[in-house]
């Protein structure tokens, strides 16, 4: 065994401070004798050479003082041990790493072995971890491997990355910064439930599991890949979402449910088909119909209840099969369905359309414009307006263009009693430092 320990200064940042590192070279088996020598002022670690399964216990019961292990010089072997119960693990392969390994661990920085090419099940599950660095062979990373890390802020997945598994960012409450390759599976569901991102671009993965984008209550824009496989639920219950780019033309069931999808045009723009509950419970005001939608599933725009208008004029008389429960919890007769005058008579006449309060001719609603990351829109005799950060400047137009309400507030949402006001439609501009955002508003 070539065993070489030392406490030394050297340049570890972290957190601006330099601190004591001791540097270990071992062979398989040998980690837990090597580390007896370290002494009790080193918080860094570097391991070198090669380990195997019989050090895994090591690893999992680090000195409290160490807050930084550095595995980047050191290579996992295969390893078989007698196995003493039934069940138990007694093989691991090369680069192999055990489920739970850094499970509640005080280690702030890891970087990981080079060789290993996945992130066990739970490997930094409720640990302190705030940064990991990922060798280049990593392709995946398993159920719950990062999950509860409240610490962790960012994560860069390599070319490599293939497979992003259940809840494996979830509740990681300061992430807030995602890189995902091209290529990768997001196969997990709620993957990053819980955690801090404001927005996501997956648009380079090949495939959406179940939920798998889900549960993400501060994210406010995703970008996703239309030519994807897509599961059930990819978005749903994103409480704050107001743009999504990228969905496939037939979006699927519990698509964006009890989401607040404000930028719906961009998604119906090209729909063939509104899959089972695709936005149930979501805020939407205004929805314009693609020329080629077809069908509309059950439940699909269920309790949407400030839907104010759909524009259908793209579809003439080509009117889509849709399921008697598609608007359920929804005053239909409240609604406007704007229709090409040449197939007026058509839409009235039909059962489920002639509950809607039909107007031929071209819809004058904007709708809700998501250029920039200020939301505007309205809630019963209200104008809701969000602000990314701390506040700004509103102005609100009549129709004849007269000012009928302006203000200056402070925090990041302010409610606007529109009651008094006669005008049902209006011009809203909301402005921020380096923002502003104009939006053509239905009150109810």
């Amino acid at each position: 065994m070539n065993l070489k320990c030392f406490a030394a200064v050297t340049a570890v940042p972290l957190l601006g401070m330099t601190l004591h590192a001791a540097e270990i070279e071992i062979t398989p088996g040998s980690l837990a004798a090597s580390m007896r020598g370290i002494p009790a002022e080193d918080s860094a670690l570097v391991i070198k050479g090669e380990a195997d399964a019989r050090d895994f216990p090591a690893l999992m019961s680090l000195p409290g003082h160490i807050s930084r292990l550095d595995m980047s010089g050191l290579r996992i072997v295969e390893c078989t041990m007698p196995s003493f119960r039934p069940g138990e693990r007694s093989y691991y392969a090369d680069g192999e790493l055990k489920d739970y390994i850094f499970f509640g661990s005080a280690l702030k920085y890891v970087a990981l072995p080079s060789n290993v090419e996945v992130i066990p099940e739970g490997a930094f599950a409720s640990s302190m971890i705030e940064e990991v660095a990922l060798p280049e062979g990593l392709h995946t990373v398993s159920a719950y491997a990062f999950y509860g890390c409240t610490k962790l802020a960012a994560f860069h997945g390599p070319a490599a990355l293939l497979s992003v598994g259940d809840c494996a960012f979830a509740k990681c409450t300061s992430l807030k910064d995602v890189t995902l390759p091209k290529g990768v599976a997001i196969d997990g569901a709620e993957v990053f439930s819980g955690s801090a991102l404001a927005s996501i671009d997956a648009s380079g993965a090949v495939s959406y599991g179940d939920y798998s984008l889900s549960g993400i209550k501060s994210m406010r824009k995703a970008i996703v890949n239309p030519g994807a496989t897509f599961g059930d639920g990819v978005l749903m219950s994103n409480s704050l979402l107001a743009q999504v780019e990228g969905t496939p033309q037939e979006v699927p069931t519990l698509y964006a449910a009890s989401s607040k999808v404000l930028k719906i045009s961009e998604i119906m723009e090209k729909a063939t088909e509104v899959g089972d509950y695709a936005f149930s419970s979501s805020y939407l005001s205004h929805i314009v119909f693609s020329s080629s939608l077809n069908h509309i599933g059950e439940g699909a725009f269920a309790r949407c209840t400030g839907l104010q208008s759909i524009d259908a004029n793209l579809l003439g008389a080509s009117l889509p099969t849709v399921a008697d429960d598609a608007f359920e919890g929804i005053s239909t007769k409240d609604v406007f369905l704007y229709v090409s005058p040449d197939s007026y008579d058509i839409w009235a006449s039909d059962p489920l359309w002639s509950r809607f309060e039909i107007i031929a001719g071209p819809s004058k609603i904007e709708g809700v414009e998501a250029d920039s990351e200020i939301i505007i829109y309205p809630h019963k005799d209200v104008i809701v307006v969000e602000w990314p950060t701390t506040g700004g400047e509103v102005w609100i137009y009549g129709v004849n263009g007269n000012v009928v309400h302006s203000g200056s507030y402070s925090g990041d949402r302010v409610e606007i009693d529109m009651s008094g006001i006669g005008d049902k439609i209006l011009i809203v501009k909301a402005s921020t430092e380096g923002s502003l955002r104009t939006a053509t508003v239905m009150m109810p």
